[in-house]
């Protein structure tokens, strides 16, 4: 509010009638975004997301406990939960708690792909494997920073047609002395300034514990699949 008071000084200044009307207008913009923020329609749901976060998070601590005993799907299923905490803590910093379809996956690196471990929805499945080279996410495992692409239309405009979002964030998820992964969040969001240009910092500030709960499980999974391979390996020596 201060600022838009600031900025209309001149006006005063130089006319009392524009310095007025310019004041209702700053007063129904702020007005505007404390209704969208916190209406009545929307504060039972902004609630309703920070104790389902808190019931997440309690969850997945609670995984994390008996980590040293569990299984394969149970893993996959922890990271699914991990990025499903990811998406719903992006929705509620820009209070948007249904309005715009989010993405997050979890990759690493294999070769000259990135392989997709996991992903917060079903609609598609683990697995994929796409070349780095290009991707946002690898650009936040080669540089060890958060990376993002605000609007894809405009960045690579020959893919955006094949794709279901519009803007792009990754995050990389460190280990103790390496980047173990990567954590990609895609939406739909399409108005200027676009999410995650907007954003990037404090998304990537607020974000960080929760991308570091996938730590562990990017070794483990990685220690599963050595694991299999030998065995695999065994089993077809004569």
């Amino acid at each position: 509010m201060g600022f838009w008071v600031l900025i209309g000084l001149p006006l005063y200044r130089v006319n009392i009638a524009h310095g007025l009307l310019h004041t209702a207008f700053s007063v129904l913009v702020v007005f505007g975004r404390a209704v969208r923020y916190s209406g009545p329609l929307t504060l039972p749901q902004v609630e309703f997301e920070y104790l389902s976060r808190k019931s997440r998070l309690y969850k997945l601590l609670k995984i994390m406990q008996r980590r040293q005993s569990l299984t394969r799907p149970e893993i996959a299923e922890y990271q699914k939960e991990a990025l499903c905490l990811i998406v719903s803590f992006v929705r509620g910093h820009r209070a948007d708690p249904s309005g715009t379809e989010i993405f997050a996956n979890l990759l690493v690196e294999d070769g000259d792909d990135l392989v997709v471990v996991a992903r917060n929805q079903d609609h598609r499945n683990p697995g994929a494997r796409y070349p780095k080279d290009g991707m946002v996410a690898w650009g936040a495992i080669s540089s060890g920073n958060a990376v993002c692409m605000g609007d894809i239309k405009k960045c690579i405009p020959y893919q955006a047609s094949t794709k279901p979002y519009r803007s792009i964030m990754a995050i990389p998820v460190m280990g103790e002395d390496r980047i173990l992964g990567v954590v990609s969040i895609d939406s739909t969001r399409s108005t200027r300034p676009h999410h995650f240009d907007a954003e990037i910092n404090d998304l990537e500030r607020y974000l960080a514990p929760y991308v570091c709960l996938l730590g562990w499980s990017i070794v483990a999974w990685s220690s599963m699949i050595d694991e299999q391979v030998v065995a695999t390996n065994k089993e077809r020596t004569p």
